[in-house]
């Protein structure tokens, strides 16, 4: 089979993205609120 290993080094890069994506939505709320007010309004 594959080795944790493996998986991990495969999923590392989406996992840091993620990451990054996450701390990007607690510093700035706002650019998750942007598109949904361009939509409503």
């Amino acid at each position: 089979g594959i080795s944790v290993g493996k998986i991990f080094k495969g999923a590392a890069p989406f996992l840091f993205a993620n990451i990054i994506t996450l701390l990007l939505i607690i510093i700035f709320p706002d650019i998750v609120m942007w598109l949904p007010t361009i939509i409503m309004n």
